[in-house]
């Protein structure tokens, strides 16, 4: 998902650089850092689920789902969409 990426990029890179600073300074930590910037990565691959148009749904599809995205048939894989920040 391309666009998911270049979009999650465009949010957490400013940010990505103030939690550098941050994490530099010893204001914050890894996890902590990646638990800021992964809600908006998430957010902005979410969004680019629902916006999605192309290929757009057959009528018939469209009937049966009520929506034109290939990639909405209910709120489940937006809902299901997380981060998880893990210690090795």
């Amino acid at each position: 998902m391309t666009q998911g990426a270049a979009r999650a990029l465009e949010k957490t890179g400013p940010l990505a650089a103030d939690m550098v600073k941050k994490l530099n300074a010893g204001e914050v930590t890894v996890a902590q850092m990646l638990s800021v910037l992964g809600p908006v990565a998430v957010a902005e691959f979410q969004q680019t689920i629902v916006d999605i148009d192309s290929p757009e749904n057959a009528p018939s599809t469209v009937a049966a789902k009520k929506t034109s995205n290939p990639l909405v048939a209910s709120s489940l894989m937006t809902q299901t969409l997380t981060y998880i920040v893990r210690n090795k």
